[in-house]
C-alpha cells in the first residue's frame, strides 16, 4: 500500500497525539463534571459563611454556559461573542489569560436560554484540548494554543440547542447528537479529526440533552453509556457496535448518567401528558389546531410541531389535539430517578434495581457520595437516598436555598469528611457536609446569575457566572 505524503503526515500527528491520552494529573478536571463525569474530586476546601471570605479572585468572561476545565496550572474555558467562537486558557492562581483563540461561527444555530454557541463543555487530556461550538463545529488545539485541526458540524435540528458536552474513549473523540431528526453518535479520530464511526440513534420527541459516561473494561475496549429518548444504551468504543440497550427509561434526559458499583443512575421527571391547551396562545384563529405558520416565529415549537406531524400525525404541517395527545403520551410513565444495572438486560428479570417516582431534578444531574445518591431541585430542596435500595434518606429544604438550579452538584473530600457545592441560578453557594444526617455549613454569594456546573482542583472550586470566573477556596 502506497501512502501520500499528507497521507503519512496524517498518521505520524494521530499516532503522536495517541501517545499522550491519559496522563494528566489525579486533581484536574478534564471534563464535564470530573473524572467520569461523577462530581468527585480528593478534596474540596470552601469556607463557610463563619469563616473568611470565600472568594480568591473573580475575572470578568465573555457570555457562555460550558464549564470550566482544570489542568495543572491552567484553566480551559469557551465562550462566544458576536460571531466569534472562543477557547482561553487562563491561570488556575489568579485568572490571567495566557492564550485566546477563536474560530468564527460559519451558520445559525437556534437554542433556548440559557444555551447558546458555548453551552457544550469541551474535554482534555492534559496535551491538548477540544472543542464543540454547534454554530462552527469541532476544534483541537495544544495547550500552548497552536491549533492542530478543525472540522465544520451543522446544522442540527434540535429543539433547545445542542447541549451534549464531548468525552474521550480510547483515543478518539465522542459526540452524541440527539435531536428531533437523524439522531446520531460519531467518534472522531482525537489526533486527526476523521471520522472512526458513527451510528444512528433514536430520535424522541423533544430530542436528548444527556452527555455520554465512558466506562473502562479490563483487557476490551471502553464502553459508550448514553441515555436519550427512548432508550440508555451501550456501544463499544472501537467500533460503535451497540452492546445492549434498555428502552423505555428515559423520555428527553438532560442529566447525564452515573456508573457507580456496577448499576448506572439515570435521573429525568416522570412523564406526564402535557396538554394541548397549555400551547393555545400559538392558536391565532382559535380552532384547536396549531399549525406550522402560527408556530414560525418561535424555533423551537415550530421544530417540534414539524417533528410531530411528521410522526404521529398525517403530514398536513397541522397538528391537532389527538395527535398532539398520541405524541405525549409516549413520554407518560417514563423517567425518574432510577438504578439500572450496567449490562445487557435478560427476559426473566427487570434490569431496573429501584426507582423513586416523586420530583426530580430536569437540569442539575444528582451525585453518588458514598453509599446516598443525592439531588437538588428547584426551590432548594436536597434529598439523599441509599445507593443500594433508593430508600430515602433525609429530605430537607435549605435554609439558604430557593430559586432554581441549573449546576449539577460537585462535591470533594475522604470518605469520612465530604463535602458537597450547591449552587442556585442566582448565584447563592451552599456548603453541605455529606452523611446519613447531612447538614448545611454555610453558604456565600457570588451575586451574578449561575448555569454552568463548577470544576474542582486543588481543593478549589471554579464557578463560571453570567459574566464572570470565580475561584472559591482557601
Amino acid at each position: 500500500m502506497i501512502f501520500s505524503r499528507h497521507s503519512m503526515l496524517v498518521l505520524l500527528v494521530s499516532a503522536i497525539l495517541q501517545t499522550t491520552i491519559g496522563v494528566a494529573a489525579a486533581e484536574d478536571w478534564l471534563r464535564f463534571r470530573g473524572p467520569a463525569g461523577l462530581g468527585l474530586a480528593p478534596k474540596l476546601s470552601i469556607p463557610t459563611k463563619n469563616e473568611p471570605e470565600a472568594i480568591l479572585w473573580k475575572v470578568e468572561v465573555d457570555p457562555g454556559t460550558s464549564s470550566p476545565l482544570i489542568i495543572g496550572e491552567k484553566i480551559i474555558l469557551t465562550s462566544h461573542q458576536d460571531d466569534q467562537r472562543t477557547i482561553r486558557c487562563l491561570n488556575s492562581e489568579d485568572g490571567v489569560v495566557r492564550w485566546s483563540r477563536s474560530i468564527t461561527s460559519s451558520h445559525k444555530e437556534p437554542s433556548t436560554r440559557p444555551s447558546g454557541p458555548a453551552t457544550p463543555t469541551p474535554v482534555c487530556d492534559g496535551k491538548h484540548v477540544w472543542a464543540l461550538f454547534p454554530d462552527a463545529g469541532l476544534v483541537c488545539f495544544d495547550m500552548d494554543g497552536t491549533l492542530v485541526w478543525e472540522k465544520p458540524l451543522g446544522p442540527f435540528h434540535s429543539m433547545h440547542g445542542i447541549s451534549s458536552s464531548l468525552v474521550l474513549a480510547d483515543g478518539r473523540l465522542i459526540v452524541c447528537i440527539d435531536q428531533l431528526r437523524d439522531s446520531y453518535l460519531v467518534a472522531y479520530d482525537a489526533g486527526t479529526g476523521d471520522e472512526v464511526w458513527q451510528v444512528k440513534r433514536h430520535d424522541g420527541l423533544t430530542g436528548g440533552y444527556s452527555t455520554p459516561t465512558i466506562v473502562s473494561r479490563s483487557g476490551d475496549a471502553s464502553m459508550i453509556v448514553a441515555v436519550g429518548p427512548l432508550a440508555l444504551t451501550a456501544y463499544d468504543a472501537t467500533d460503535g457496535r451497540k452492546l445492549w440497550e434498555i428502552p423505555g427509561v428515559a423520555s428527553a434526559p438532560i442529566t447525564l448518567p452515573l456508573v457507580v458499583d456496577g448499576h448506572v443512575i439515570l435521573c429525568e421527571p416522570v412523564g406526564e401528558a402535557i396538554p394541548f391547551s397549555m400551547f393555545s396562545r400559538y392558536d391565532s384563529d382559535k380552532d384547536n389546531v396549531l399549525t406550522l405558520e402560527e408556530v414560525k416565529k418561535d424555533v423551537a415549537i415550530s421544530r417540534l410541531l414539524e417533528s410531530l406531524d411528521k410522526k404521529w400525525g398525517d403530514g398536513d404541517k397541522k397538528v391537532n389535539e389527538a395527535e398532539w395527545d398520541r405524541a405525549f403520551g409516549t413520554l407518560v410513565d417514563r423517567g425518574g430517578l432510577m438504578s439500572v444495572q450496567l449490562s445487557e438486560p435478560d427476559s426473566k428479570t427487570t434490569p431496573i434495581r429501584w426507582r423513586y417516582r416523586k420530583s426530580v431534578p430536569y437540569i442539575a444531574s444528582p451525585i453518588v457520595v458514598g453509599p446516598f445518591v443525592y439531588f437538588v431541585q428547584d426551590g432548594g430542596i436536597l434529598t439523599s437516598l441509599e445507593l443500594k435500595t433508593g430508600k430515602v434518606v433525609k429530605r430537607a429544604r435549605l435554609t439558604s436555598g430557593g430559586k432554581q438550579y441549573y449546576a449539577s452538584p460537585v462535591a470533594g473530600g475522604q470518605a469520612d469528611d465530604q463535602k458537597m457545592l450547591l449552587v442556585n441560578t442566582e448565584g447563592r453557594c451552599t456548603v453541605i457536609q455529606c452523611g446519613k444526617d447531612w447538614s448545611e455549613l454555610g453558604s456565600f454569594e457570588l451575586g451574578e446569575a449561575c448555569f454552568s456546573t463548577p470544576a474542582i482542583s486543588n481543593g478549589r472550586a471554579y464557578i463560571r457566572t453570567r459574566g464572570h470566573l470565580f475561584c472559591v477556596g482557601r
